[in-house]
């Protein structure tokens, strides 16, 4: 009899847990379950979301690095035609210099061969008056023809010093 009263109280204790301790366990524990896999699935989304951020952070650095290398490239084209165009430039104006500074050499030389001419003229008129051993005025149809062929003389001599050159020493 005590085995069937222990029974009998193994299954009233068995009722009751079943009835008010077993299905609110249960509960709690499938809500447990419940809030675990919610968490590993936002988790797993989190993770998800983590590796597309990385990636487009990864794309947006390249992207970057490629704007930077164009931007880069088109400083150096520019610095190498404006280097281009400035040396262009300074040969240009150089040259301009060079020109214009020959031009001023050619016209003193002219110049000054002008000049040393009619000295030469003078200076052959003034020994060909001393040499005659007389002054010839200016009216003296002589002096004239003497000066004339003088300088026609002094003439064709610088005409060959251009054409030939300047007599070597």
């Amino acid at each position: 009899m005590t085995s069937v009263i222990v029974d009998a109280g193994f299954l009233i204790a068995l009722f009751v847990l079943k009835r008010y301790a077993f299905g609110p366990i249960q509960n709690l524990l499938d809500k447990r379950q419940e809030s675990i896999s919610s968490s590993i699935q936002a988790a797993e989304d989190a993770r998800d979301e983590a590796q597309k951020l990385l990636e487009q952070h990864k794309q947006l650095i390249a992207e970057a690095r490629g704007e930077a290398e164009g931007i880069l490239a088109e400083a150096r084209k520019t610095r190498e035609s404006m280097e281009s165009r400035m040396k262009e430039e300074t040969e240009t104006e150089r040259q301009r210099r060079l020109e214009e500074t020959r031009k001023e050499i050619a016209a003193e030389t002219t110049r000054a061969l002008a000049q040393i001419r009619a000295e030469v003229a003078d200076l052959t008129l003034e020994a060909a008056s001393r040499v005659v051993g007389t002054t010839r005025p200016s009216d003296d149809p002589t002096a004239l023809v003497f000066t004339e062929t003088t300088r026609s003389i002094s003439a064709k001599a610088s005409v060959t010093r251009e054409k030939y050159g300047p007599l070597s020493p």
